[in-house]
């Protein structure tokens, strides 16, 4: 049986029927591959498109458990069991059936939209967390910010598609991505083919990474480990502000304005 959102640590903190609170925090293994952090992503949209407020960081390394508060596992186990609500998925289908399922007996089915009938708002800077349509990940990346991105995106969108988070292959048969979405990582194949006709210059100093709009699509990547996880990091946490998250301060769209 699927978990309801309850069990997932989903909250209604004050009784009104309304889903406004995250308790819990999602697991992966410490060398988590893309597929489980995809996976692990994916749970993590669909909790925040549940409710209306959640505090980020969401998924960690499962070194840096904590006992006491909900924990959701993700392709790993618990180092120890102390009480505290746990849910385990033992594989990626799991996680990715629990994200299709949960919840379901508040939804309607509703007839799919054909490609002619579905509309893509303009992918910009300022919006890109409440229009990104999909999040495609190079077979090497494997920063646990991932799944808070995908959880941003999962509070701030109005509608949320499943899969939302995908893996790249590396083959020549590929179809081009969807029209709003986000590529992450260099190792992308997505990401290698606007490096090679020269729409996107990928960053080379050490630790740095960069959120950049090109075309339809934006990319997420770092000239290294670091550099990819401070940008995703920016992204789930800060965008569209400059530096800290909060009304007033500084944002792309304040700067539009007073340009």
């Amino acid at each position: 049986m699927l978990p309801d959102l309850p069990e997932l640590g989903v909250e209604d903190r004050n009784g009104d029927g309304i889903m406004d609170y995250i308790r819990s925090r999602i697991y992966v293994a410490d060398d988590a591959n893309a597929e489980e952090i995809a996976a692990a992503a994916n749970l993590a949209a669909r909790m925040a498109f549940e409710t209306t407020s959640m505090n980020l960081p969401v998924g960690f390394p499962v070194s840096e458990y904590e006992s006491g508060e909900p924990a959701i596992f993700v392709g790993c186990g618990p180092p120890s069991i102390d009480g505290a609500a746990t849910i385990q998925f033992r594989n990626i289908q799991e996680a990715e059936k629990a994200a299709l399922g949960c919840a379901l007996n508040g939804y309607a089915l509703v007839d799919q939209p054909t490609p002619q009938r579905q509309h893509h708002s303009d992918f910009q800077l300022q919006t890109l967390l409440t229009s990104t349509r999909q999040i495609v990940l190079g077979l090497d990346v494997c920063c646990t910010a991932i799944i808070d991105l995908a959880a941003r995106i999962g509070l701030e969108s109005t509608e949320l598609r499943l899969p939302l988070v995908k893996v790249a292959r590396h083959n020549s048969d590929q179809l081009p991505p969807f029209p709003n979405t986000i590529l992450i990582g260099l190792t992308n194949p997505y990401v290698q083919q606007r490096i090679l006709s020269g729409k996107f210059l990928p960053p080379t100093e050490a630790s740095t990474g960069c959120i950049t709009l090109t075309g339809d699509c934006t990319i997420i990547a770092g000239a290294d480990f670091a550099g990819e996880k401070a940008a995703l990091e920016h992204a789930a946490q800060c965008h569209p502000y400059l530096r800290e998250y909060g009304k007033g301060r500084a944002s792309l769209a304040s700067i539009e304005d007073e340009v």
